[in-house]
């Protein structure tokens, strides 16, 4: 999960710095009746980044914080359950530890 958050923070920062870096030289060339107009690419590759970056980021904490709201603190110990601990006998039927067979659920 780090791996996934860095590489969208890294993606974000970088689309950031490239956004402010391509309005800065379209403000600059706006106030500058004689220069050369700059290129429009490093403000689209740092909007596309910024996104991309975000959408990473947002995906990587949904997906974690709903596993974590998913996650049954009841099955942390479930091979200690009896109830889940019914071992199969060979004729079909099913038994708790430490009690009776059990009759068979279904007719054969």
């Amino acid at each position: 999960m780090r791996t996934r958050v860095g590489v969208g923070a890294v993606a974000a920062a970088v689309g950031v710095l490239l956004l402010a870096l391509g309005v800065h030289q379209q403000v600059q060339w706006h106030s500058c009746g004689h220069c050369v107009e700059p290129s429009p690419v490093p403000v689209a590759v740092g909007i596309l980044l910024l996104l991309g970056g975000g959408t990473i980021l947002v995906w990587v904490l949904a997906s974690f914080l709903s596993a974590r709201a998913f996650r049954d603190p009841d099955l942390e110990g479930f091979a200690h359950r009896p109830l889940l601990q019914r071992q199969a006998l060979p004729e079909g039927t099913a038994e708790e530890p430490g009690s009776e067979a059990s009759p068979p659920r279904f007719p054969p």
